[in-house]
């Protein structure tokens, strides 16, 4: 569309997202005009809809046209914020690897990429995104092998940041902010992403909180339901957190549980940077919560589940597969030993 974009930009090129109504449009060419095409509110069924109409190319002649065709037909339907991250990541792996045939690219190449990269963790997710699009070369026949599986990643440090009660408790108490207070029970009592807690909508309250999350939206579609009540009448610590919510002042009525006074949604990175100020502010008294993420929360929650004895930390955490969710809690898990005793006539 001529001008660059000062937001959307992880939206294809003539797509735009128009805040007034929530809904995604197209500018498309018919009959030597240009006509707006109505492509949805909702981002995943948009995206389909739009590489529907651009008529993706079925038969790609190098890379650059297979990335394309991989983030319109299948990077799309993954959740809005993975999209954004595969629409960065594809543009420097079209710089590299753009220009060739999926057949010539080789694990020597794949390595002298990764090599050149001084973010080491990124090159990793950058690989492991290039293996994906290779992936579908292999489907439709180009290739018969995935030169990815041959290159090892750089090793990574497992974040095992584990947040301590009275970290935790005067993080929460260091402020009046509602939504950090509120962001913070939640967090714990659900082990919900932080993403899932600012998409709660007050229509999906009544006896239970029902979400379904987010990583989980566009495969098993698995719906987690919370009680909110200890008995009929009496709400539990989760359901007078969520009743607190209820009460905060707002100019206008708002579908969200948690809002801007306006009664839009909170978005990721509002929130990331409310919650960086409210940590570095606590950091000048508590220093030692400096390094505290925002997600380091729900490795809370879910460790101290498992420390408590429960035996449905799986569904806590809304995982697929126990590996997974045991994966997640050993980094956070401290083995507590019990040491011998001296033996009789020795003396220490």
């Amino acid at each position: 569309m001529g001008r660059k974009r000062k937001s959307n930009k992880h939206l294809p090129e003539r797509v735009i997202y128009r805040e007034v109504n929530k809904t995604f449009y197209f500018l498309k060419p018919v009959d030597g005009k240009n006509k707006w095409i109505n492509l949805g509110k909702n981002f995943t069924s948009a995206m389909m809809e739009w590489a529907k109409l651009v008529e993706i190319d079925k038969s790609p002649v190098n890379m650059s046209d297979l990335m394309d065709e991989y983030i319109c037909t299948i990077a799309s339907q993954k959740a809005t914020k993975t999209y954004k991250n595969y629409c960065q990541q594809i543009e420097l792996l079209k710089k590299v690897f753009g220009h060739l045939k999926p057949y010539e690219i080789t694990p020597a190449l794949i390595y002298k990429f990764m090599d050149n990269r001084s973010a080491k963790v990124a090159a990793n997710r950058e690989k492991s995104l290039l293996s994906n699009v290779l992936k579908l070369a292999i489907r439709k026949g180009m290739i018969t092998e995935n030169p990815c599986r041959e290159v090892d990643s750089h090793s990574e440090k497992k974040r095992d940041r584990y947040i301590e009660d009275t970290e935790f408790q005067f993080l929460h108490n260091e402020t009046t902010n509602q939504l950090i207070r509120s962001m913070m029970e939640i967090g714990y009592l659900t082990a919900l992403r932080k993403e899932d807690i600012l998409d709660i909508k007050l229509a999906a309250i009544d006896h239970y909180l029902s979400v379904i999350p987010r990583k989980t939206r566009n495969s098993t579609r698995k719906k987690i339901s919370f009680p909110l009540y200890d008995t009929e009448s009496k709400f539990n610590d989760l359901g007078q957190a969520i009743e607190r919510c209820k009460t905060f002042k707002r100019k206008v009525f708002s579908l969200y549980l948690l809002s801007t006074r306006r009664g839009q949604k909170y978005t990721t990175s509002g929130f990331d940077s409310i919650w960086q100020r409210h940590r570095n502010k606590c950091a000048e008294k508590m220093p030692c919560v400096k390094d505290i993420h925002f997600h380091d929360i729900r490795a809370k929650a879910l460790t101290d589940a498992e420390r408590s004895g429960r035996h449905d930390t799986q569904l806590l955490a809304g995982h697929a597969s126990r590996e997974t969710t045991d994966g997640y809690i050993k980094q956070r898990k401290i083995e507590v030993v019990k040491p011998l005793n001296v033996i009789d006539g020795m003396n220490l």
